[in-house]
């Protein structure tokens, strides 16, 4: 939508009850687009991929709702593979809008410390006296499920790390808001525990309502602008089709209407719609520079978050210690000043994916073929430094 116009931002509602979703409740506070925007004007073009360290709070009354850790993978791999675009189903994307789809260079991974430095899996358990938690109506008050003394779980400091909240939500599938909208402690995405993870619960099983949430996290606004078909509304984003009101279930492309009246019409594939999960599988090139906008202006404790380091291992700029090439199948690692002593590769949710000792050797190579593509991260353990070793994400692309 090309026009420009103040707003005021939404709360990312989906309602469970059934196919049907109803708007967003508007709320008087509003995000400073002009921050976004010059920063967006200055952004460098290429910068270092963004490890992000996610924290889930399974707040949970009954056994049910206390899912299994392999549902939280799931979704993280959901996320990963949906912001950074290597969902299977971007096949989906009709060809008129191939080319204006996007990826990020992102990566969330489980939390592997705590605020204080003890090592976690970045899963948190937490049995609640609470039947359920319903959606807020309002941003100024303390959102209880984020709460311990309210029954919840206290977040951990939301500039370092995402707090991702699941629990059994009434009113609504899953809600977040922009940075500065909750009090600071609250920020982050709650969601609904029968919609995290594969769970095929139609219309929102697919893990997606926690992606689109985390767009509304990243200062995304609904594609259609939320103006209820006036066509005047704006979700900063030019890349995406002028849109008169939320989708509903899987339209057949091409969808047009009063604002888009011809083909190839709305982007209802887009995640920032309300279309089923599994008809959503693209953000626009347009979306994905607002939100490492919105990330470098107000998410920037994210940069230098050591939330996804391992304790007992120190982060280091690897410049000038090491040289790491993945290629033809190999992930090659040299040392400049010393020898290696050992050599590990873990995948975004900190599990080891390889390892080899390094016997002192100044290079050491490592087979990655048959893995997964997509960034990893490679620990390189020195000998003869004060720290005990180097992490540097790697694109594995074979």
């Amino acid at each position: 939508m090309k026009h420009r116009f103040l707003f005021l931002p939404l709360l990312g509602i989906y309602f469970a009850s059934s196919a049907q979703q109803a708007p967003c409740g508007i709320l008087p506070q509003a995000i400073d687009h002009a921050k976004i925007d010059q920063q967006l004007q200055g952004a460098s073009k290429s910068q270092a991929t963004l490890v992000v360290p996610v924290v889930f709070h399974i707040v949970w009354n009954t056994a049910v709702q206390n899912i299994h850790d392999s549902m939280i993978f799931q979704q993280l791999a959901i996320m990963n593979n949906d912001f950074q675009r290597k969902n299977a189903d971007t096949v989906n994307t009709p060809s008129a809008f191939q080319a204006a789809s996007g990826g990020m260079d992102i990566v969330f991974c489980l939390a592997q410390r705590t605020p204080s430095g003890q090592a976690t899996n970045g899963i948190l358990r937490v049995q609640t006296s609470n039947a359920s938690f319903a959606s807020p109506t309002s941003y100024s008050v303390p959102d209880p499920v984020k709460r311990t003394n309210m029954n919840g779980s206290d977040s951990w400091d939301p500039t370092k790390y995402l707090n991702i909240w699941i629990c059994n939500l009434t009113g609504s599938t899953a809600y977040s808001a922009p940075p500065g909208n909750f009090m600071p402690q609250d920020d982050g995405v709650v969601c609904h525990y029968m919609h995290t993870g594969k769970t095929y619960n139609y219309p929102y099983g697919l893990g997606r309502s926690i992606v689109h949430e985390i767009g509304h996290f990243f200062c995304l606004k609904h594609i259609w602008g939320d103006d209820s078909g006036a066509c005047t509304g704006t979700d900063w984003i030019g890349d995406t089709p002028n849109q008169a009101n939320f989708s509903t279930n899987c339209p057949t492309f091409p969808k047009t209407d009063a604002c888009t009246g011809t083909s190839p019409g709305v982007m209802f594939m887009n995640y920032m719609d309300y279309s089923e999960d599994g008809c959503r599988n693209m953000f626009s090139k347009g979306q994905v520079a607002y939100m490492n906008s919105c990330i470098n202006t107000f998410h920037t404790g994210y940069l230098s978050s050591n939330g996804c380091v391992p304790v007992g291992i120190a982060e280091k700029a690897a410049a000038d210690e090491v040289e790491i090439v993945a290629q033809n199948g190999m992930l090659k690692v040299s040392a400049k000043q010393t020898v290696i002593s050992e050599l590990r590769l873990y995948n975004s949710l900190g599990q080891m994916l390889r390892a080899q000792n390094g016997n002192a050797a100044k290079s050491l190579e490592i087979p990655v073929r048959g893995l997964p593509p997509g960034v990893c991260i490679v620990e390189v353990l020195l000998e003869g430094n004060s720290f005990t070793g180097i992490r540097k994400k790697v694109l594995i692309t074979e």
